[in-house]
């Protein structure tokens, strides 16, 4: 079956060298018509502007090329995205409530493909395919959605409400395609087996003082005679109490900003029980900890992304272009 549309061309909006040598990110459009190609041109310039301004992309923005594959769909937007049951004819066949095998079920807007075959061969055009790094699948609706499919280095988002919301759910979701980290708030499941986090750490590592990231500490976080960090959150610590979505230390507030193990990342142990239902403050994340309290992976507004995570980052993208 032809695909629904055509690609009218490639265009490089950030060059900074032979691909070979570069990290290569390709932003694609999905739902686009001819007459909605200008609105692509302008998204997609704006967030390869804006992306490579957030630390710490723009600690290595000169290690990194921007290209896109300027595509027209027969229809605008995409099939079952912002509401199921609403088929579309678009050129790559993204569409939303995508499942996902290993969960029981996915958000509305949660977006993919059945074909990501097409996005590989349309990436192509503008560089050889063991070169690219990164895809983003930009879909022409402004509903809220982003998600990330790391083994297949894609992101899917949609333009959202507004450029900022944009920017900042492209960012965190670039931390796992590019890092494959772990959410930092609490998803409500258990740990995938044999899977593992760079930023997360358990129970069982904190106890064993087994934590990678006290290398990035500074001298003033970590405690003689062990080097055990001066910063730990755990669950039950009673001069901790929450905001929305940040742990907060009660008498000892500069702790938030330094490295050291905070709980509640990403899954959840299920042998225990009470769970309240708020991912922010379930107990059933106690033996999951993250390495700092405010992380562009907990938090889409937060200010930055932590050192561990912009560690993870950097270190990815430089070893692309080695």
């Amino acid at each position: 079956m032809p695909p629904n549309g055509t690609i009218v061309g490639t265009r490089t909006l950030v060059d900074h060298g032979k691909p070979t040598r570069r990290f290569n990110i390709v932003i694609l459009g999905e739902g686009f018509r001819r007459i909605d190609l200008r609105g692509f041109d302008s998204t997609a310039k704006l967030l390869a502007t804006r992306l490579l301004d957030i630390p710490p992309f723009r600690d290595v923005a000169h290690l990194i090329n921007v290209h896109t594959v300027r595509t027209i769909s027969t229809d605008p937007g995409v099939s079952d995205f912002p509401t199921a049951g609403v088929p579309k004819k678009t050129y790559y066949n993204v569409r939303g409530s995508f499942p996902v095998v290993g969960l029981a079920a996915t958000p509305a807007s949660f977006l993919g493909t059945d074909t990501p075959e097409l996005l590989e061969d349309a990436a192509s055009r503008v560089a050889p395919l063991e070169t690219i790094e990164l895809l983003i699948v930009l879909v022409n609706e402004k509903t809220f959605a982003g998600c990330t499919f790391p083994e297949q280095r894609t992101i899917f988002t949609s333009r959202h409400a507004t450029n900022d919301e944009l920017v900042d759910v492209v960012a965190h979701e670039c931390g796992h395609a590019i890092a494959r980290t772990a959410e930092e708030y609490i998803d409500g499941t258990p740990p995938p087996p044999g899977k593992t986090y760079c930023n997360q750490v358990t129970e069982a590592q904190r106890l064993a003082n087994d934590i990678w990231w006290k290398r990035l500490a500074k001298k003033r976080e970590l405690k003689l005679p062990k080097r055990d960090f001066r910063a730990v959150h755990l669950f039950d610590d009673p001069d901790v109490t929450f905001t929305a979505h940040t742990p907060m230390f009660n008498t000892l507030t500069s702790r938030n900003g330094m490295l050291g193990l905070y709980w509640g990342c990403q899954d959840v142990d299920l042998s225990i029980t009470g769970g309240t239902g708020d991912q922010f403050t379930d107990p059933r994340g106690q033996h999951y900890y993250r390495a700092m309290a405010e992380c562009r992976m907990r938090r889409l507004k937060s200010p930055s992304f932590c050192r561990v995570c912009s560690h993870l980052i950097t270190e990815r993208i430089r070893a692309a272009t080695r």
